[in-house]
This record gives C-alpha cells, structure tokens and sequence, in this order.
C-alpha cells in the first residue's frame, strides 16, 4: 500500500490518499516459472501498458461527472530564487540564510532530467522571444534602461538588455508565466499586461514607468512605407483586440474606458514580411486555442473552481479595479501578490 499526505502551509493535512488493490481482486503470488513469466510479459504487461490512458480518463470522468470533483488550474510553483514574499511557513535551506516555502521545487539531483515543477517552454514561446528580444534591445537602447529578467523556472536562464551604465534606468522583471513573451506580444498596451500581471500576481515589475517606456515604441514617420507589412500588421492588432474583446466578454461588471481604448504603438514593429507572418501565426494560434478550449469545456460541461477558469482573467481584473481603487498603484508594491490565483498556491474549497 502507497499512502499520500498533501499538507498546507501550516502543516496540516489537507488531503490524505492510500493506494491499495482493491478489496474484490485480490491478487495471488505467482510463482517465478518460465510458462508464468511468458503468459504474463506477452499477454498482461502489453495490455496494461496501453490501457493506462482509458483508465486515466475513466477515473478523471468518475471525479469530475459523478463525484464532483472541480477543475483546478495549474499552479505555477514558488521558488526562493523569486523575488517574492514567501506563501505560508517557510524553513531556511540547509547552508545558507535563504527562505524557502514549504513546498520547495523538486530538484533534478541526478541531472538525468529537468527539475519537476515547470511548465516545459514550447516552441511558439521561445519564437516569439525570438522575435521580441531584438525590439526590447531597440527601445531599451533609445530609452536608456536596462532590462533584467529573471525566471522562475531554473531551465530558463536570466536575460539582461540594454546599456548599463551609471545613468541608465533599471527595469528588473521577476516572472514565473511560462509563456511570459506571448504575453508580451498579445498585449495591446504596456498598461494591459501590467494590469493581468498585477492580478494573478505572475510577473512583478520594479517600475511601471520604465515599463511602459520600453513596451511602447513611437510612430516613424519616416520609415518606408511597404504595404504586405502594413496589411500584415493590421491583420496582427485586429488579432489582439479580438482576443481582448473575447476575454472581456465574460465580465460581468463594466470595462474601464482606458482598456478598450485605441492600442498605442507596439514595440514589436519587425520590417521583414517573415517576422510579421511569425508574430501573426503565433497571436493567431492562441487566440485560437482560448476559443477552442473554453468552447470545449462548455460542451462537456466541465466546471472549473469558481472564479479560476483561465477565460476569467479579465473579469477578475475588473473586479479588482473597481474594488481596489482602480488599482491605483504607482508600482507593484508587494511583488508577486500571495493572493494570485493561476500561478499561485491553489485556493482549495473545502
């Protein structure tokens, strides 16, 4: 029998689970003789092995439909190389003063694999870091401000931009989203991103100001006019506002005028028709993808924990905007807010 504590941050149980045989099949030794041994590699083990998945999905089914079981989001995990306040009780790290939380990411002490806890990075993100980072470099460059970016995730390494130097402006950006420069690219305006970042307490950004300063690029007027990129970049912002009005159309509370306001100038403004069709396919895709997932929830009638379905984000930004004053912050004064919901510690109803 294999038994499963989940605690919480004050080290109480919170789920207990025992896995046994069950009562009605119970197995019987086999004695190590080769007839046994054929019968039970040729016939047994194959089956099992591809009947993993069905049985995967029928106990998923009997949670969901007949218990009840609500779906959770997954939770980014908390690390002690982020710069954040620490999430429930916290114990110093043998050999050095660091905090860490109470559930720590799983380290790869073997190296025979990448440590347990992250999302991988797919390949629509690291295209379109690609296609983001030489812009940053751009505006980092005009504006003077150096850029340090730092993940959560230990596979992915940090990044500095731009000039340092002693009259540079610093920007440091401490993240633990997985798919952090989509966001970049989806996001109408620099205040956009930093309003969700702000809410599900994802990213925390040491000046807003610097922020929006680097994010928005201005209009040349003397850049050569060719129109397949032109096309092509309006076909790109019609993306972003659908995929914005999409997600404000589950907002139950009136939309501040400043988010539907007209877009300000993006700093991802690629001359070369390749980077634009790129930057396209990607912010098609997800936009693509949010409207396929939440539809297909809704015909299975799959029901998330209240107020934690991945399409919410803006109505819980909203909410917060008329409850907290239209968030009215000059910067993120707690970084990594420990009331974020997505990339967060998971809020359990119990």
């Amino acid at each position: 029998m294999v038994t499963l504590n989940q605690l919480t941050a004050d080290k109480e149980r919170k789920l207990y689970a025992a896995l046994l045989n069950h009562p009605d099949k119970k197995r019987k030794p086999v004695d190590i003789v080769e007839s046994n041994i054929l019968r039970t590699v040729l016939w047994r083990q194959p089956w099992d092995l591809f009947l993993t998945t069905f049985r995967i999905l029928r106990q998923a089914w009997t949670l969901h439909y007949e218990k009840k079981l609500l779906v959770y989001p997954r939770p980014e995990l908390h690390t002690s190389t982020q710069k954040s306040k620490t999430i429930g009780s916290a114990e110093e790290g043998a050999g050095h003063g660091l905090k860490l939380p109470w559930n720590p990411v799983q380290i790869d002490v073997g190296g025979i694999g990448r440590s347990i806890g992250h999302r991988a990075v797919d390949a629509a993100e690291r295209k379109a870091e690609g296609l983001l980072l030489p812009d940053l470099n751009r505006r980092a460059q005009e504006e003077s401000i150096h850029v340090e970016i730092q993940f959560s995730d230990p596979s992915r390494l940090p990044l500095r931009i731009g000039p340092d130097h002693k009259g540079s402006t610093r920007l440091e950006i401490h993240t633990r989203h997985p798919s952090l420069f989509i966001q970049l690219l989806m996001a109408r305006t620099p205040e956009q991103f930093w309003m969700t970042a702000c809410q599900e307490g994802h990213t925390y950004l040491s000046s807003r100001n610097a922020f929006e300063r680097l994010m928005t690029s201005p209009e040349d007027a003397k850049a050569p006019s060719n129109w397949p990129v032109e096309i092509l970049r309006r076909w790109t912002a019609t993306v972003r506002a659908n995929h914005l009005f999409f997600l404000l159309s589950f907002c139950e509370l009136p939309v501040p005028p400043s988010i539907v306001a007209g877009a300000t100038s993006h700093i991802a403004r690629p001359t070369g028709i390749r980077r634009n069709v790129s930057i396209l396919f990607i912010l098609s895709s997800v936009l693509f993808a949010d409207k396929v997932e939440e539809k297909i929830f809704r015909l299975v009638k799959a029901k998330f924990f209240p107020g934690q379905e991945p399409w919410t984000i803006w109505q819980r930004t909203v909410e917060t905007y008329w409850q907290d004053d239209k968030l009215d912050l000059p910067d993120q004064a707690d970084p990594l807010r420990e009331s974020d919901r997505t990339f967060g510690s998971v809020l359990l109803a119990i």
